[in-house]
């Protein structure tokens, strides 16, 4: 079995890390995964009062069970490979071992029914030597033949007894060998339909798995997407607060330029008007005559008389 590398997923407590199935399950080999997940919890902060820390939290939490199973499924994995091996060892063995007597009986047969055979003849023939010894003289000739003849009869009938046995026997045989190959077969359609539900059973816990991702992920991405409302919202009204306050400077602004415009512009009248007024007292106006006159132009009571700013 090869050393093969596997690298844990996101669900992981520490995502990354390297794991060696063969290595992590053996005498102590958890201690240094067991340390470094006790450092990495270690390792966190979260602020309860803040809601994205504790969703952070739920979900941090929540990889220490999938953890769990993530590696408890490696070792369940291990484990079959393992049996997997050793389940074709036992198989082979009993194939041996059956297949060989079966053989061996085979093989063994014509001997067999010789040492049967051989036993049958010795028995019957003791058993006719002591009948000859035994009434040799006292039968008469034609009783011994009567004898004989049913000793052949018996014979026959032994051997009609033998073959039927043999036929039993071989019919035992076949159906012996007839058991032991649909044993067989229900034993490996059996080993099948475990193997079809254990993977059956880890394909739900992958699906599983895979949904419990996949909702942890659209809840993230709910919050993630009220959390980025939110901030729009926020920005929009900063954006508009910081738009309203520009638009009130300007039209502030404004109002200044056209304060002091008029200003301005009332200080060059002021300014024009004083020039034209001791421009007409030097001519030899009153001062009094002249503001007046100034006064009447403004007022337009002279047709087509200006003073041009």
């Amino acid at each position: 079995m090869t050393n093969e590398l596997v690298t844990a997923n996101e669900n992981f407590i520490i995502e990354s890390y390297a794991l060696i199935p063969e290595k992590l399950f053996e005498i102590g080999g958890m201690d240094s995964l067991l340390l470094a997940i006790q450092n990495a919890a270690k390792g966190k902060k979260f602020d309860m009062d803040k809601p994205k820390d504790r969703t952070a939290l739920r979900a941090f939490a929540a990889k220490f069970g999938k953890s769990k199973t993530f590696i408890d499924l490696m070792g369940k994995n291990l484990k079959e490979q393992y049996m997997a091996k050793i389940r074709p060892i036992d198989q082979e063995r009993k194939k041996f071992r059956d297949t060989m007597d079966t053989w061996k009986n085979k093989i063994r047969q014509p001997l067999t029914e010789w040492e049967d055979e051989q036993a049958k003849i010795k028995a019957e023939t003791e058993a006719l030597e002591k009948f000859n010894a035994a009434h040799t003289e006292a039968i008469p000739l034609n009783e011994i033949f009567d004898r004989e003849r049913e000793i052949q009869k018996k014979e026959v009938a032994l051997a009609k007894l033998e073959a039927k046995r043999k036929a039993k026997e071989k019919a035992d045989r076949l159906e012996k060998e007839k058991l032991i190959r649909e044993k067989i077969k229900a034993d490996k359609k059996a080993e099948d339909a475990i193997k079809a539900k254990e993977l059956m059973q880890i394909q739900a816990k992958i699906d599983a798995e895979n949904a419990e991702r996949k909702r942890l992920q659209d809840i993230q991405a709910e919050q993630k997407k009220a959390e980025d409302a939110k901030l729009e919202a926020i920005n929009r009204q900063k954006f508009e607060q910081a738009e309203k306050k520009r638009k009130e400077r300007e039209r502030l602004e404004a109002l200044k330029r056209i304060e002091d415009g008029k200003k301005a512009k009332k200080e060059h009248r002021k300014t024009v008007n004083q020039r034209l007024n001791q421009a007409l007292i030097e001519y030899g106006m009153s001062e009094s005559f002249s503001k007046k006159l100034i006064d009447d132009i403004i007022l337009e009571k002279f047709p087509n008389l200006k003073i041009i700013y």
